[in-house]
Protein backbone atom coordinates (compact mmCIF):
# COMPACT_ATOMS: atom_id res chain seq x y z
CA UNK A 1 0.00 0.00 0.00
CA UNK A 2 1.19 3.51 -1.26
CA UNK A 3 1.71 6.07 1.88
CA UNK A 4 0.95 9.39 0.85
CA UNK A 5 3.26 12.23 0.03
CA UNK A 6 4.12 13.47 3.83
CA UNK A 7 6.62 15.86 2.99
CA UNK A 8 4.50 18.38 1.21
CA UNK A 9 3.62 19.29 4.49
CA UNK A 10 6.03 17.75 7.31
CA UNK A 11 9.72 18.63 6.12
CA UNK A 12 12.37 15.72 6.83
CA UNK A 13 14.57 15.70 9.58
CA UNK A 14 17.97 13.92 9.62
CA UNK A 15 19.99 15.75 12.59
CA UNK A 16 19.25 14.36 15.70
CA UNK A 17 18.51 17.90 17.49
CA UNK A 18 15.95 18.55 15.03
CA UNK A 19 14.53 14.89 15.35
CA UNK A 20 14.02 15.55 19.17
CA UNK A 21 12.74 19.18 18.33
CA UNK A 22 10.09 17.80 16.09
CA UNK A 23 8.91 15.13 18.73
CA UNK A 24 8.49 17.87 21.30
CA UNK A 25 6.26 19.69 19.57
CA UNK A 26 4.48 16.63 18.83
CA UNK A 27 4.25 16.19 22.10
CA UNK A 28 2.80 19.29 22.74
CA UNK A 29 -0.09 19.02 20.12
CA UNK A 30 -1.13 15.84 21.06
CA UNK A 31 -1.87 17.28 24.40
CA UNK A 32 -3.68 20.07 22.85
CA UNK A 33 -5.63 17.42 20.88
CA UNK A 34 -6.28 15.62 23.68
CA UNK A 35 -7.17 18.09 25.92
CA UNK A 36 -9.43 19.94 23.44
CA UNK A 37 -7.59 22.74 23.47
CA UNK A 38 -5.67 22.74 19.45
CA UNK A 39 -8.56 24.56 17.73
CA UNK A 40 -7.75 27.94 19.76
CA UNK A 41 -4.06 27.04 20.01
CA UNK A 42 -1.55 29.43 17.81
CA UNK A 43 1.77 28.40 16.73
CA UNK A 44 3.44 30.81 19.13
CA UNK A 45 1.29 28.75 21.90
CA UNK A 46 2.76 25.26 20.40
CA UNK A 47 6.70 26.70 20.51
CA UNK A 48 6.37 28.09 23.84
CA UNK A 49 5.10 24.74 25.44
CA UNK A 50 7.96 22.70 23.38
CA UNK A 51 10.59 25.09 24.26
CA UNK A 52 11.66 25.55 20.78
CA UNK A 53 11.32 28.46 18.37
CA UNK A 54 9.20 29.63 15.49
CA UNK A 55 11.53 29.49 13.43
CA UNK A 56 12.10 25.74 14.48
CA UNK A 57 8.42 25.01 14.03
CA UNK A 58 8.35 26.30 9.98
CA UNK A 59 11.57 24.38 9.81
CA UNK A 60 9.86 21.06 10.38
CA UNK A 61 6.02 21.43 9.42
CA UNK A 62 4.65 23.81 6.62
CA UNK A 63 1.89 25.35 9.19
CA UNK A 64 -0.17 24.11 11.76
CA UNK A 65 -2.37 22.27 9.92
CA UNK A 66 0.74 19.41 8.85
CA UNK A 67 1.76 19.25 12.58
CA UNK A 68 -2.08 18.09 13.29
CA UNK A 69 -1.94 15.88 10.54
CA UNK A 70 1.61 14.28 12.20
CA UNK A 71 0.26 13.44 15.41
CA UNK A 72 -3.21 11.73 13.03
CA UNK A 73 -0.43 9.83 10.94
CA UNK A 74 1.25 8.12 13.95
CA UNK A 75 -2.05 7.61 15.31
CA UNK A 76 -3.05 5.78 12.12
CA UNK A 77 0.47 3.58 12.34
CA UNK A 78 -0.15 2.42 15.61
CA UNK A 79 -3.33 1.25 14.81
CA UNK A 80 -2.79 -0.43 11.79
CA UNK A 81 0.27 -2.54 13.53
CA UNK A 82 -1.93 -3.44 16.50
CA UNK A 83 -4.58 -4.00 13.72
CA UNK A 84 -2.50 -6.49 11.98
CA UNK A 85 -1.32 -8.38 14.96
CA UNK A 86 -4.73 -8.77 16.71
CA UNK A 87 -6.92 -9.70 13.05
CA UNK A 88 -3.67 -12.85 12.23
CA UNK A 89 -5.11 -15.87 10.74
CA UNK A 90 -2.52 -17.66 12.63
CA UNK A 91 -3.56 -16.93 15.96
CA UNK A 92 -4.19 -19.61 18.20
CA UNK A 93 -7.78 -18.52 19.30
CA UNK A 94 -11.53 -19.18 17.91
CA UNK A 95 -12.52 -16.29 15.32
CA UNK A 96 -14.62 -15.46 17.85
CA UNK A 97 -12.00 -14.35 20.47
CA UNK A 98 -10.21 -12.46 17.62
CA UNK A 99 -13.62 -10.12 16.27
CA UNK A 100 -13.62 -9.29 19.98
CA UNK A 101 -9.94 -8.38 20.49
CA UNK A 102 -10.50 -6.30 17.51
CA UNK A 103 -14.05 -4.42 18.44
CA UNK A 104 -11.99 -3.83 21.40
CA UNK A 105 -9.19 -2.29 20.01
CA UNK A 106 -10.96 0.43 17.68
CA UNK A 107 -13.22 0.84 20.43
CA UNK A 108 -10.43 1.54 23.17
CA UNK A 109 -8.57 3.35 20.78
CA UNK A 110 -10.92 5.64 19.11
CA UNK A 111 -11.67 6.58 22.96
CA UNK A 112 -8.48 7.58 23.48
CA UNK A 113 -8.24 9.87 20.66
CA UNK A 114 -12.13 11.02 21.07
CA UNK A 115 -11.20 14.69 21.17
CA UNK A 116 -9.53 13.96 18.21
CA UNK A 117 -12.34 12.21 16.23
CA UNK A 118 -15.04 15.08 17.51
CA UNK A 119 -12.82 18.14 16.31
CA UNK A 120 -10.35 16.65 13.75
CA UNK A 121 -9.87 17.88 9.95
CA UNK A 122 -12.75 15.47 8.55
CA UNK A 123 -16.31 16.99 7.61
CA UNK A 124 -18.33 17.14 4.34
CA UNK A 125 -16.39 20.02 3.04
CA UNK A 126 -13.20 18.16 3.01
CA UNK A 127 -11.70 17.95 -0.72
CA UNK A 128 -10.96 14.74 -2.49
CA UNK A 129 -7.40 14.84 -1.97
CA UNK A 130 -7.17 15.94 1.01
CA UNK A 131 -4.00 14.55 2.79
CA UNK A 132 -6.32 13.30 6.09
CA UNK A 133 -8.86 11.92 3.86
CA UNK A 134 -6.13 10.08 1.90
CA UNK A 135 -5.05 8.62 5.08
CA UNK A 136 -7.83 7.49 6.26
CA UNK A 137 -8.82 5.36 3.34
CA UNK A 138 -5.85 3.79 3.62
CA UNK A 139 -5.99 2.84 7.06
CA UNK A 140 -9.60 1.67 6.33
CA UNK A 141 -8.10 -0.16 3.04
CA UNK A 142 -5.32 -2.20 5.43
CA UNK A 143 -7.99 -2.92 7.77
CA UNK A 144 -10.90 -4.15 5.50
CA UNK A 145 -8.33 -6.51 3.80
CA UNK A 146 -6.89 -7.76 6.98
CA UNK A 147 -10.39 -9.02 8.20
CA UNK A 148 -10.85 -9.95 4.92
CA UNK A 149 -7.67 -12.76 4.88
CA UNK A 150 -9.00 -13.31 8.10
CA UNK A 151 -12.47 -14.23 7.20
CA UNK A 152 -11.25 -16.40 4.69
CA UNK A 153 -9.02 -18.43 6.24
CA UNK A 154 -10.98 -18.97 9.28
CA UNK A 155 -14.49 -19.49 7.45
CA UNK A 156 -15.30 -23.05 8.83
CA UNK A 157 -16.05 -21.52 12.09
CA UNK A 158 -18.65 -19.03 10.31
CA UNK A 159 -21.78 -20.12 10.24
CA UNK A 160 -22.56 -18.19 6.98
CA UNK A 161 -21.14 -17.88 3.94
CA UNK A 162 -19.18 -14.57 3.51
CA UNK A 163 -18.81 -12.31 0.19
CA UNK A 164 -16.55 -9.92 -0.54
CA UNK A 165 -18.96 -7.26 1.04
CA UNK A 166 -18.92 -9.09 4.31
CA UNK A 167 -15.64 -7.43 5.86
CA UNK A 168 -16.40 -3.60 4.49
CA UNK A 169 -19.89 -3.85 6.00
CA UNK A 170 -17.96 -5.63 9.53
CA UNK A 171 -15.93 -2.54 9.42
CA UNK A 172 -18.66 -0.07 9.00
CA UNK A 173 -20.58 -1.78 12.12
CA UNK A 174 -17.43 -1.05 14.13
CA UNK A 175 -15.75 1.48 13.09
CA UNK A 176 -18.61 3.61 11.80
CA UNK A 177 -20.99 3.05 14.97
CA UNK A 178 -18.01 3.86 17.22
CA UNK A 179 -17.31 6.83 15.29
CA UNK A 180 -20.71 7.81 15.50
CA UNK A 181 -21.24 7.39 19.22
CA UNK A 182 -18.07 9.28 19.72
CA UNK A 183 -19.28 12.22 17.51
CA UNK A 184 -22.58 12.30 18.82
CA UNK A 185 -21.77 12.07 22.68
CA UNK A 186 -24.47 9.87 22.98
CA UNK A 187 -23.17 6.38 24.01
CA UNK A 188 -18.89 6.91 24.77
CA UNK A 189 -18.60 9.60 27.12
CA UNK A 190 -14.61 9.13 28.53
CA UNK A 191 -12.23 6.25 28.22
CA UNK A 192 -13.30 3.27 31.35
CA UNK A 193 -16.93 4.77 31.43
CA UNK A 194 -19.97 2.68 32.02
CA UNK A 195 -21.57 3.39 29.05
CA UNK A 196 -18.28 2.89 27.15
CA UNK A 197 -18.11 -0.56 28.33
CA UNK A 198 -21.73 -1.71 27.38
CA UNK A 199 -21.03 -0.28 24.18
CA UNK A 200 -18.47 -2.34 23.21
CA UNK A 201 -20.30 -5.03 25.04
CA UNK A 202 -23.52 -4.79 23.22
CA UNK A 203 -21.37 -4.08 19.80
CA UNK A 204 -19.43 -7.03 19.97
CA UNK A 205 -22.56 -8.81 20.41
CA UNK A 206 -24.29 -7.24 16.88
CA UNK A 207 -20.59 -8.57 15.42
CA UNK A 208 -21.16 -11.82 16.90
CA UNK A 209 -24.47 -12.60 15.36
CA UNK A 210 -23.77 -10.81 12.25
CA UNK A 211 -21.23 -12.93 11.57
CA UNK A 212 -22.77 -15.83 13.11
CA UNK A 213 -20.04 -16.88 15.60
Amino acid sequence: MTKINSPQVIHPVKQQRSLQTQQKILAVVEKLVLSGQFEQSTVQTIVQQAGCSVGAFYGRFKDKRAVLFSFYDTRCSQLEQLAIAVLNPQRRAKLATIIKDFTHLIVSHSLQHAEFIRTGPFSSQTVKNDVFLVRAQQLNALLYKSLQKLLAQRKQELKYRINNQTSMFLLAIIGGLTRDGIVTGRWLIKKGSIDGQRFEQELNRAVSRYLGL
